[in-house]
């Protein structure tokens, strides 16, 4: 297990490999990510560095997704397969669907039992970034719809 990453030591790393405007999409997917309130942390990888956004489930940590230290943004599809409701298939290949439509973004159908990675850069557009968040909001949406839901049948 490597040093814990933290903001400095995590964006001079990404400056390194996307540039400006690498570490410009990451402050606003991070500003994103405290906006709902969704706790983002670092990782403690020793070469790569990762920042996940937070879990947006209230009863099981989930990632959604990671930015990675290489200029990379990798989808966590894997770990949502334990996820309600996005333990069904079908969900993450609506989330494959949602995501394909956005311009520069192109993830093959088995990369819904996996974890794809896409460049960061491909995020740069202000239209772009605000499609992909879009997707992740629906996604944040659908969970929380769900744990409220199973939450009132309990009662």
């Amino acid at each position: 297990m490597g040093l814990q990453w933290n903001d400095e030591r995590f964006i001079s790393e990404l400056v390194k490999a996307s540039g400006a405007g690498g570490v410009k999409v990451f402050l606003q997917i991070r500003d994103w990510a405290l906006d709902l309130s969704l706790s983002p942390w670092y990782g403690t990888g020793q070469k790569e560095g990762n920042w996940y956004p937070g879990s947006p489930s209230m009863w099981k940590k989930c990632h959604l997704f990671s930015v990675l230290t290489t200029g990379q943004l990798e989808f966590w599809f894997g770990e949502l397969r334990g996820v309600p409701p996005l333990d069904d298939r079908n969900k993450r290949v609506e989330i494959l669907r949602r995501l394909n439509r956005i311009p520069g973004i192109t993830i093959p159908g088995e990369g819904a039992d996996g974890y794809p990675r896409i460049p960061l850069e491909r995020l740069a557009q202000t239209r772009t970034l605000e499609q992909f968040l879009a997707v992740f909001d629906w996604v944040i949406d659908e969970i929380r719809r769900y744990e409220g839901t199973a939450a009132q049948s309990e009662r």
